[in-house]
């Protein structure tokens, strides 16, 4: 467990390293920070199923309809 904490911990470090110092350096502020949002929503779900969390799907989030738009686009929507 502590090993697969340590990975990710690596994994997200590595892709800061990469990806964040183009960004800061085109001033790309938006981009920036829409990006570390992820980054950081993306290592916390991962860290959070390795200590063995249960943390449900997003996307059964998304096909039971508790988005107020998702009946648009949810395989479950009638037919038009």
């Amino acid at each position: 467990m502590l090993l697969n904490i340590i990975g990710f911990l690596t994994a997200g470090l590595l892709i800061g390293w990469i990806d964040i110092p183009p960004l800061w350096k085109e001033k790309k502020r938006k981009e920036l920070t829409i990006f570390l949002f992820l980054l950081a929503a993306s290592l916390a779900l991962s860290l959070a199923k390795a200590i063995k969390l249960n943390v449900p799907s997003p996307l059964l989030f998304i096909l039971s309809g508790n988005l107020k738009y998702s009946w648009c686009c949810s395989p479950l929507a009638p037919p038009s």
